[in-house]
């Protein structure tokens, strides 16, 4: 035959190692310090200004199709922007 064993006592063992499970994934999860979560901040921060600081806005590409007259150089046109 096999061991006696008390339902309740394996219940309550179960019990308290599914509660210790949970703990650790949630200690995992929100268990960062303020300088885990400023440094992460800083991160995001510094990558968002990178790609700010990369952005082209619409008039910085309108002045890079410029030609030194400050006029929009087209093949059909001549030097003073007018068309033939």
């Amino acid at each position: 035959m096999g061991d006696v064993v008390n339902l309740n006592q394996y219940r309550k063992k179960k019990a308290r190692g599914e509660k210790d499970a949970k703990a650790a994934k949630n200690r995992a999860r929100h268990g960062r310090t303020k300088a885990d979560k400023e440094n992460a901040r800083k991160d995001v921060e510094r990558a968002r200004k990178a790609l700010d600081d990369a952005r082209l806005d619409k008039d910085e590409r309108e002045d890079d199709r410029l030609d030194e007259d400050g006029l929009n150089s087209d093949p059909g046109d001549d030097r003073n922007g007018r068309s033939p």
